[in-house]
């Protein structure tokens, strides 16, 4: 036991190494006295020492201690560790589990398990070569993505603190779901970079809506990029002007409005051989 209140009070007093040390030795000596509280001092020892065996000896410890818990959500804390070393799929699971095992989720923990989850549909993007299997995993995460997205759109407007962002994101999610080409022909995206837009220029504070812009821009873009799909160059040079409002200086958009519309095909030519129809006589 004197090892046990060792451990926990050099965790206490940021002596990380003395408290593994201590903690490794009472729960050696006495394993069946080993409570909630030494797995969680002896994980966040260990994730202080800051090698990748302590790292993973820290998961080791919190996910024994993460289904005992009553207090606190430890289930919150592995999925910030995964989240801040970039294992995005890990961190995805462990919000889930955040968010599972937690009455009231926050905001935060929906936009990370969104962000997990489309980091982690990029990463797949990156990493899987086979066509057919990088459509359904690709196709999966940013599912999930826009599924958190929309959790936190809900639970921001509940609150009565609305979050734009989470709709840029929906966009987002929902155009990475598909190749390019198959996504701009569905038009999945456009509601919700449109719903974006919308809120983001409502936002007359001029702190909370700079952060706004630079997703603001990337949303002109798309829907420019959609109206040329849809051949309105008008409404094209709408949106890429609406770019150059927030940043003047956008070369590609600068580019894109310098360039002449390409000139309409040529006629077709009928094939050799072809002849006029022949009417018939009466």
């Amino acid at each position: 036991i004197m090892d046990r209140m060792y451990g926990w009070a050099y965790s206490a007093l940021g002596k990380n190494s003395e408290a593994v040390e201590s903690l490794n030795k009472f729960i050696s000596a006495a394993p069946q006295k080993v409570i909630y509280d030494d797995n969680v001092y002896l994980g966040r020892a260990y994730g202080q020492l800051g090698t990748p065996e302590a790292d993973s000896l820290s998961i080791i410890n919190l996910e024994k201690a993460a289904p005992l818990d009553t207090m606190e959500n430890i289930y919150r804390e592995i999925a910030q560790k995964y989240y801040s070393t970039k294992r995005w799929d890990r961190a995805a699971d462990y919000y889930t589990k955040t968010i599972a095992n937690d009455k009231k989720p926050t905001n935060a923990d929906f936009l990370n398990l969104g962000l997990s989850n489309y980091q982690a549909g990029l990463q797949s993007l990156r990493s899987v070569t086979d066509t057919t299997e990088q459509k359904k995993v690709r196709y999966q995460y940013f599912m999930k993505a826009d599924s958190a997205f929309t959790r936190l759109a809900q639970n921001a407007e509940s609150l009565g603190e609305p979050y734009p962002v989470a709709y840029y994101y929906r966009g987002q999610s929902n155009y990475y779901a598909y190749p390019q080409k198959e996504s701009l022909n569905k038009g999945n995206a456009v509601p919700y970079y449109e719903k974006f837009l919308e809120m983001a220029n409502a936002v007359t504070d001029s702190t909370k809506k700079q952060p706004l812009k630079r997703y603001m821009v990337t949303a002109y873009k798309f829907m420019a990029s959609n109206a040329l799909i849809k051949k309105d160059d008008a409404k094209a040079k709408e949106y890429f002007n609406k770019v150059l409002e927030i940043d003047p200086n956008d070369a590609d958009v600068k580019k894109a409005l310098e360039t002449p519309p390409p000139p309409p095909p040529p006629p077709a030519k009928p094939k050799a051989g072809a002849k006029a129809p022949v009417k018939k006589k009466k």
